[in-house]
């Protein structure tokens, strides 16, 4: 599709908007997003998506599921990260990448967890990413949720008061890391 045919997602709360058709429920599933930003802090969840394909949208129980292909996936261990340290926060390199996070309600911080990273805490998670992404939240009654990248892609986070998370532009397949290579190469064994 091209950038003006996406069809676009944005949840506020409980409340998905897909395209125009609204949604209410507490616990959301996005699969197949090709674009995701938005910002996550105690009392607010606010994110915005792109899909390519065009999503299909379906409520199971307490549930909305919108797919534009595949499942949802995830690598809490980290099987094919780098991770390259950066004066203000964390440059990582990945195949796949799950990112975690969650609001303490007795602090108001919000917790980010990355597979081989302690735990990142600030005031808010603010996220501008693209790739192929999956979303699975809860909103209510607590905030907790994982988005997954999948594909070769690099992302920049940074912290301090906020958690940013950002995607770095991808270089020529010659640069790549050769911690990653070898990673991936130790995964196939």
């Amino acid at each position: 599709m091209s950038q003006e045919n996406r069809v676009s997602l944005q949840i506020d709360n409980m409340k998905l908007n897909l395209d125009g058709r609204v949604y209410e429920s507490s616990h959301m599933i996005v699969v197949g997003l090709k674009r995701l930003s938005g910002e996550v802090s105690f009392g607010t969840v606010k994110v915005k998506g792109e899909f390519d394909l065009l999503p299909q949208a379906s409520t199971v129980e307490d549930v909305v599921e919108v797919s534009a292909g595949g499942t949802f996936e995830s690598d809490t261990y980290g099987g094919s990260v780098a991770i390259n340290e950066l004066e203000d926060g964390y440059l990582i390199e990945f195949n796949k990448l799950t990112i975690k996070f969650d609001v303490d309600e007795s602090t108001g911080k919000v917790s980010v967890k990355i597979p081989r990273l302690e735990p990142i805490k600030a005031s808010k998670l603010l996220f501008d990413i693209k790739g192929t992404i999956s979303l699975n939240m809860i909103v209510s009654p607590f905030v907790v949720g994982a988005m997954t990248l999948v594909n070769d892609g690099k992302i920049k986070i940074t912290a301090g008061d906020e958690v940013k998370i950002t995607t770095e532009p991808e270089e020529g397949g010659a640069n790549k890391s050769k911690e990653l290579q070898i990673q991936r190469a130790q995964g196939r064994a």
